[in-house]
């Protein structure tokens, strides 16, 4: 029974465990994490956005995922990029290139460097400290993976931060560089291909606001207002705003304060739509976590009810078990009932004959068993049946095991064989002097027998004595 409870309960307990793999499971998760803080990062959900990295990477780093490892490091480099943790993020940028270099992860590696290019790019605080040479380097690196393992938007990411950087070469000068401009122009046609309209018009309006082509700015700003999502309001803002200055220095004052309004207009529309998507999201979450408290609770059902069906099931074995002991047990009693009354009726038979030899033969027996061995008794009660048509071994059994007992009672408390007789005689309704005339003793010497037997059964009279002879099968 331990063992049939045993394996049901193990079974119940170690069921969840083969739900999914650990391996996938880490894998997806860490993927999951990664993909909400990019979206995050996307809506300037920049605490949101860092924490979700951090912990895509302490799940990478616990399943010794390089490859993860390395992408949670960008991503948490870009965070800190977007968030003006330039410090932070070089460190990130370093370690996920490490990784990279080592597992020969190229689109990794790639996009590491991208955003250390970027990063010297941002560094440039004078025309005396700038790192524009060093980010040409990493970028140029990255630049030519890209083009060798064919990866096009990471070609086009390089290319967009090239163009940024040499717009910054240009940015200290009093006169224009027109061999660096001219390259940055080259690597802005180049990055405009595969890069988001956000991050090419951003490049494109340094360039053509550093070259003094208003005209251009003007019209890239209209194509990109034409093209733009009627609901990305910040969007339009950035343009208004970029149409507001290049108009104003093309010296169209009106056209430029109509452009501001618009650019006003676009911000607090921004605003808005930006308060009512966390409120949005805040109803998601709500939702979410309604529908995943009530799924617990339909686990938790499933559970309870399949732990109530296991104990059911212990139960009704249990009670199979013990039904089936009960049906042997009665089944040995019926069997025995059936012994005794045929010993029963074989002994009424004999002693009512007066001219039975076994009568005589089971008075002895009974009467002398006191004084004999186990052994002894056996062999006595084997012949004493053995003539009898009516009797059977197991008759011959329970006479054996009455004797024995009704032995090993008297010797416990010490009776002889002729106190033995004497409690027979009482219990069959002799007095004092028909015993005596019976044993061919004195009455004084029955009186003397039944004063030591109730001393040594106990008890106060013959009542009492008859009685606790009948419980201790003396009689």
């Amino acid at each position: 029974m331990k063992s049939i409870r045993s394996f049901f309960l193990s079974s119940l307990l170690i069921l969840p465990l083969f739900s999914c793999s650990p391996r996938k499971a880490d894998t997806e998760a860490v993927t999951g994490l990664l993909q909400e803080s990019r979206e995050a990062l996307d809506d300037f959900h920049y605490s949101s956005a860092m924490g979700k990295a951090i912990a895509a990477l302490e799940l990478a780093q616990k399943a010794s995922d390089q490859l993860l490892s390395a992408e949670a490091f960008l991503q948490v480099a870009s965070v800190e990029m977007a968030s003006t943790r330039d410090t932070q993020a070089w460190v990130r940028a370093c370690e996920s290139e490490a990784i990279a270099r080592k597992e020969s992860l190229d689109s990794v590696l790639a996009e590491a460097l991208v955003i250390k290019g970027k990063l010297c790019s941002y560094a440039e605080v004078s025309a005396d400290f700038n790192r524009n040479d060093e980010a040409i380097s990493y970028l140029q690196e990255a630049l030519s993976i890209a083009e060798e393992k064919g990866y096009p938007i990471l070609e086009s990411q390089a290319c967009l931060a090239l163009a940024d950087v040499y717009v910054s070469k240009n940015r200290w000068n009093d006169v224009l560089d027109q061999d660096i401009y001219k390259k940055a122009g080259d690597y802005l046609a180049r990055g405009q291909a595969h890069s988001d309209g956000r991050r090419f018009m951003a490049t494109a309006m340094r360039y053509f606001q550093q070259g003094g082509q208003y005209h251009e700015t003007v019209d890239l700003c209209k194509k990109i207002l034409e093209d733009c999502d009627p609901t990305d309001f910040l969007m339009q803002a950035e343009m208004h705003d970029h149409l507001s200055y290049a108009l104003n220095r093309l010296g169209e004052v009106d056209e430029s304060l109509v452009e501001h309004q618009q650019y006003v207009s676009a911000v607090k529309r921004y605003i808005q739509q930006k308060a009512d998507k966390e409120f949005q999201e805040i109803e998601t979450k709500y939702e979410a976590a309604v529908k995943q408290h009530q799924l617990d609770q339909r686990r938790n059902q499933i559970y309870i009810l399949l732990l109530v069906l296991v104990l059911l099931l212990l139960l009704l074995i249990i009670v199979f078990n013990h039904s089936h002991r009960v049906h042997l047990r009665n089944r040995e009693l019926e069997i025995e009932g059936k012994n005794r009354e045929q010993m029963l009726a074989f002994i009424t038979d004999d002693l009512a004959n007066p001219t039975s030899t076994q009568r005589e033969a089971i008075r002895e027996l009974a009467a002398s068993c006191g004084t004999m061995d186990i052994d002894t008794i056996r062999k006595k009660c084997a012949e004493l049946v053995k003539g009898a048509d009516d009797l059977n071994a197991n008759v011959a059994d329970y006479v054996y095991n009455l004797m024995s007992e009704r032995q090993k009672a008297a010797s416990e408390l010490g009776i002889t064989n002729r106190e033995l007789e004497i409690i027979r005689l009482c219990a069959e309704g002799m007095s004092a002097v028909q015993i005596a005339e019976t044993l061919f003793i004195s009455p004084r010497t029955v009186n003397n027998h039944k004063q030591n037997i109730f001393s040594k059964m106990e008890v106060g009279n013959n009542a009492q004595m008859v009685q606790k002879a009948r419980e201790l099968g003396l009689i």
